[in-house]
């Protein structure tokens, strides 16, 4: 397994087996960084609720179709919807390699977190096959807002299973209908 940059505590975030939950994939921080850029590259700027679940989607329909996922991510159920285990650690390697920038903004007391200005220096790394799926992904959530995202992954098979800290296997994508 190639050596993962050195922000990754090799233990415990990203060297588990690959599984059902990861999508029968071993973790490729390439293919997720070039997720991310993907969306942000798509729409210039783009809360981190959103973002999560845009790249949770194309990792279940990528799984639905091909039996392997993009990322080898591991999804957990969070109250907001799936996440990606650990995304704090990607954002954060991300931001701190200049390929995304983060912003926030203040409306009624609350904090919003946004990524923007991508530098796509892994996007070439992704499939044909790879880059149609997030093209679909993107056209049927583009105007979604991150509320409404988050609403919608809450009605998918694979949340209402689960319960809060649960993973979320990718037996569930079959469930998908985009």
């Amino acid at each position: 397994i190639e050596k993962l940059p050195e922000i990754f505590n090799y233990d415990n975030d990203f060297t588990y087996e690959p599984s059902i939950y990861s999508g029968y994939k071993q973790f490729d921080i390439d293919k997720t960084c070039a997720m991310v850029e993907y969306f942000i590259d798509k729409l210039g700027k783009i809360q981190i609720t959103k973002l999560l679940k845009l790249i949770n989607y194309s990792d279940m329909i990528f799984f639905k179709e091909n039996t392997v996922s993009i990322s080898g991510l591991r999804y957990i159920h969070y109250p907001y919807g799936p996440i990606p285990e650990n995304y704090e650690l990607i954002l954060h390697y991300m931001t701190s390699n200049a390929y995304i920038e983060q912003s926030y903004e203040f409306k009624n007391d609350y904090e919003y977190h946004f990524y923007h200005s991508s530098i796509n220096n892994k996007i070439e790394c992704l499939s044909d096959k790879e880059k149609q799926v997030l093209e679909r992904v993107y056209n049927k959530f583009k105007d979604f807002g991150s509320v409404q995202i988050s609403e919608y992954s809450h009605n998918e098979k694979g949340y209402k299973q689960t319960k809060n800290d649960d993973y979320i296997s990718y037996e569930y994508a079959d469930e998908i209908d985009l």
